[in-house]
């Protein structure tokens, strides 16, 4: 779990410290999620905003338990599924939208510098999108988890939506954060899933993934400046 963490999350937080900070204390929160303490929940999310303003995204999360785990609503996550294709441009539009009535100032009007229209952005689909999919057969394949199995697949699905900003402006894929911080403990629990003779396999291949992953992110797409990762083509 903490290697995931280190893999696919650290690199980018050593450049975005006070969103990494929003991110990890609307993580702590979901203990009050999963005990069904709303205003705890919606308390932490506000001490949250205080590091950034973005950390309101998380309460999303708060209805979307009391759907797929309380109201058992399997269905919205393939709801979501489709509409996470085409986020882009519906949540880019949505967003500008709010950022035009200046409820929060003009500090988030240059990630629109360039419009609404957004790119459909296929790396971030090849990365999410499988294991989406896995989530929702491990749901179907083993009833005895499907409320909490159905959830963490609706979570991966806002994970890819609001990635999928990206094609708009590169930096506002960092509003998933807060949905793609679970991956840390989804990933793993992949391994739980497979009968004994397989686990070590599947272990090996998260590993992989992993370091596959952090190499083209890190090394060669130079995300995150991350020194002495941040290649330059001069040298």
């Amino acid at each position: 779990m903490f290697l995931m963490y280190y893999l696919l999350m650290y690199n980018e937080s050593l450049n975005l410290m006070r969103q990494s900070m929003a991110v990890a204390v609307t993580a702590y929160g979901f203990r009050y999620v999963y005990e069904r303490k709303p205003l705890k929940y919606v308390s932490i999310v506000l001490l949250a905003m205080q590091f950034h303003i973005t950390a309101l995204l998380a309460v999303f999360i708060y209805p979307l338990y009391i759907l797929v785990c309380v109201k058992r609503k399997y269905f919205v996550v393939y709801i979501l599924l489709p509409l996470s294709v085409c986020s882009g441009m519906v949540l880019g539009r949505l967003i500008g939208i709010i950022t035009n009535t200046g409820l929060f100032g003009d500090k988030f009007l240059k990630y629109f510098k360039e419009g609404f229209d957004s790119v459909f952005s296929v790396n971030q689909f090849v990365i999410r999108f499988p294991f989406i999919i896995l989530f929702l057969y491990m749901a179907v394949k083993h009833k005895r988890k499907r409320e909490y199995r159905n959830l963490m697949a609706s979570i991966l699905v806002l994970d890819l939506a609001f990635a999928e900003l990206r094609g708009i402006e590169e930096t506002l894929y960092r509003l998933s954060l807060y949905f793609s911080v679970y991956k840390c403990v989804m990933y793993p629990e992949v391994t739980g899933f497979f009968c004994i003779k397989n686990k070590q396999t599947v272990k090996l291949f998260l590993l992989a993934f992993g370091l596959g992953l952090w190499y083209y992110q890190i090394v060669l797409m130079n995300n995150g400046q991350t020194y002495p990762y941040a290649l330059n083509p001069d040298l």
